[in-house]
Parts: C-alpha cells; sequence; structure tokens
C-alpha cells in the first residue's frame, strides 16, 4: 500500500488541543473539511463515534484505528496523529491513553475501499521498530517521512 497519495505531509499532525474524544476527532477531521473531502463534518464525527461506541479501534499498542463510512466523505482518506507522551485518553474503557491515532473517512459508496489500507496500518503499528522509530520522531515531517516509507509485510 502506498500512503503517498492517501497522506499528505498536512494530513500529519504533531499535536491536538482538546479535552473530549469528539473534540480530537473534529481537529482530525477538520484537516478534511478543509480540503472538501468531507462536505459534513458533524455527521462525519457522528458516525466515527457510532463506530467506536460500538467497538474501540484501540489497539494494545496504543494506537487507535477511528474510521466510518458516511455518505459525506467524497473519497477514501487519512488523515494522522502522534502525540508526545502521555498521549490522549482516547476510549474511556482502555486503562492507557494512545500515541498515535489514524483517522479514516470512508466514502459510502465504496464501504470496503478502507481494508487494504487499515491492513498495512496494523502492520506499521505491530511492527515494534517502527513503532518506536515513529514515536521517536520529532517533526510533522519525520513522521510523515516514516508513514509514507513503510513497506507493506507480505
Amino acid at each position: 500500500m502506498d500512503l503517498k497519495l492517501l497522506l499528505p505531509k498536512e494530513h500529519v499532525l504533531c499535536s491536538i488541543n482538546a479535552k473530549t474524544r469528539r473534540e480530537f476527532l473534529a481537529e482530525m477531521a477538520e484537516i478534511l473539511v478543509q480540503e472538501g473531502t468531507v462536505t459534513d463534518k458533524e455527521r462525519f464525527l457522528d458516525a466515527v463515534e457510532h463506530r467506536e461506541d460500538a467497538m474501540t479501534t484501540q489497539s494494545e499498542f496504543g494506537v487507535a484505528f477511528p474510521h466510518a463510512s458516511s455518505p459525506v466523505v467524497k473519497r477514501l482518506a487519512l488523515v494522522a496523529a502522534v502525540l508526545p507522551e502521555p498521549g490522549f485518553h482516547y476510549d474511556k474503557d482502555q486503562v492507557s491513553p494512545c500515541r498515535v491515532f489514524f483517522l479514516i473517512a470512508i466514502p459510502a459508496a465504496a464501504p470496503a475501499a478502507h481494508l487494504p489500507l487499515l491492513t498495512h496500518l496494523a502492520e506499521i503499528a505491530m511492527t515494534k521498530s517502527r513503532l518506536d522509530k515513529i514515536l521517536r520522531a520529532d517533526s510533522v515531517a519525520a513522521v510523515h517521512k516514516l508513514l509514507v516509507t513503510a513497506p507493506t509485510v507480505r
């Protein structure tokens, strides 16, 4: 999976100023709204939160994969956030906070379009050496480079 098209540098965040999960997701989604990929932020956020309420996407590795299919999404899109310690307490039922987030916007017309992307991102998250490098990255540019150059494990 080549992330170069789905993840421009402007889609990578290294700080988010939020108190709630909704505010957190809204800050990530705003990038997609500004570029016109998501046409209604509130409807998209409702879909993402509904998906998270049904089953959290936070993994034991401190990575979350919030995603949703919605008619307000024009094309498959991705926003990544890598936060400094202690991270963000994303899921109230999880003991530890998260530091890496991948927000995936999925068009309703292609509800399975995200599956190869989700598989690739999970491979990155489960490869300890890659995840450690991402967590130690000191800039948006460094995080972006590590993500877009991560090879697909077969």
